[in-house]
């Protein structure tokens, strides 16, 4: 059984779908980070995922959530 010490941060989480990922994928260079020319699917959050206790994400309220550069959700 896993315990505490074997997790990873919310901020190792993220890197590893995003920018972790893409890398994997060969396409850092056109997704997994927020900048000018790449790629712009993301979800706004209710609350900072970093900031919050682990018990508490899956009840983390998605605000707006963008695929392509246009909103499809918005809370």
């Amino acid at each position: 059984m896993l315990g505490e010490d074997q997790r990873i941060t919310a901020h190792e989480v993220l890197r590893g779908i995003t920018i972790d990922a893409a890398y994997q994928h060969f396409e850092d260079d056109t997704k997994g980070s927020i900048e000018e020319g790449k790629l712009a699917d993301l979800v706004i959050l209710g609350e900072d995922p970093e900031t919050i206790g682990t018990d508490a994400l899956r009840d983390l309220p998605i605000m707006e959530t963008i695929k392509r550069g246009e909103t499809i959700y918005r809370a």
